[in-house]
């Protein structure tokens, strides 16, 4: 049976979060296919017509072929689609990120898809977002953290990445995200300002001029791209005061990167002092505080990662056992 995989944009190999885990889901599951949400967004008024014209979509194909979708908990689920066997994903804390900056995300969400959720596997990808389910009657069936590739997030030539890159022969800090307030994008500008001896590596997928000279920014990246760019740098940071799970933070621990990273997602609850440092409080001066020490203390972040077995094999072998469940 055919595996359907929907999200809000698609790029077969492509960086970010919920995407990313995507395609882990097509590389795992044999006879998937990709549904890109903004395929769909043309003449629609707003996010939930968006999604209520997928709904449509996945139910009339129902009619015609049964299948298994795999899809995110912000996607779909607007008209009643617990007929078609299904896992849902929750990676992303709408109800925390509301309270956290006084704006709502999606307020729509989670309450038509309380309706309509029945016999659906739930899967939180940390016990962060766990605990942010249980706020809305939500009991995940598992808690399966993200994952990470690592064939292609590993340790790589410095040397020869920087000259690939064009990066200069001086302390690389860099740093994966959204430029906004989700990320706390202005502490990381504020730090980069105090930080002028430090080169900047950014990644992100949202178009992006940086105004300062000491950074570079690098925009829709691959995979293989951001890796080998994680490996140009001599620390990551992480900004963000919530995380549903954080994979930027697990790529830069794959790559061996000392790891400067707040209390959450997947680190909410748990952490090792051989990842770098753990910044208790999201403040400018525990970030810089970090900064000024990171490159001094020994880190062993990639051998934490795989006795956490977080990589996509041991993920992989999770989610088809559940995957064999669905009928």
């Amino acid at each position: 049976m055919k595996t359907l995989l929907i999200n809000w944009t698609q790029r077969v190999n492509g960086s970010g979060g919920v995407e990313t885990m995507q395609n882990y889901f097509n590389k795992a599951i044999p006879n998937s296919e990709l549904i890109s949400g903004k395929d769909f967004k043309e003449g629609c008024e707003n996010c939930k017509d968006n999604v209520r014209r997928v709904d449509s979509y996945l139910l009339e194909r129902f009619k015609k072929e049964k299948f298994k979708l795999v899809r995110d908990a912000e996607f779909g689920g607007v008209l009643d689609i617990s007929k078609i066997p299904q896992v849902v994903l929750f990676q992303n804390p709408y109800d925390a990120l509301s309270k956290k900056l006084g704006i709502q995300y999606y307020p729509w969400i989670l309450k038509d898809f309380t309706k309509n959720i029945k016999d659906n596997i739930l899967i939180a990808t940390s016990n962060f977002m766990a605990n942010e389910m249980k706020k809305y009657n939500f009991k995940p069936n598992y808690v399966i953290p993200n994952c990470v590739d690592l064939d292609i997030f590993k340790k790589k030539d410095k040397k020869l990445l920087r000259e690939k890159y064009k990066i200069p022969e001086k302390r690389i800090g860099i740093w994966i995200g959204a430029p906004n307030e989700v990320k706390n994008f202005q502490m990381l500008l504020n730090l980069m300002e105090k930080f002028s001896d430090i080169f900047w590596i950014l990644i992100t997928k949202e178009e992006f001029t940086s105004p300062y000279s000491n950074s570079r920014v690098f925009y829709n990246m691959i995979s293989v791209e951001v890796s080998e760019l994680l490996n140009c740098a001599d620390f990551f940071i992480l900004t963000s005061p919530i995380e549903g799970c954080n994979i930027a933070a697990l790529e830069a621990m794959a790559c061996n990167l000392p790891c400067i990273l707040a209390r959450a997602g997947y680190f909410w609850d748990f952490w090792d002092d051989r990842i770098g440092i753990y910044i208790k409080y999201n403040s400018f001066n525990e970030h810089a505080k970090a900064i000024e020490k990171i490159n001094k203390i020994h880190t062993e972040s990639r051998k934490v990662l795989l006795e956490q077995k977080l990589g996509f094999k041991d993920w992989k072998n999770k989610m088809n056992k559940i995957m064999e469940t669905i009928k």
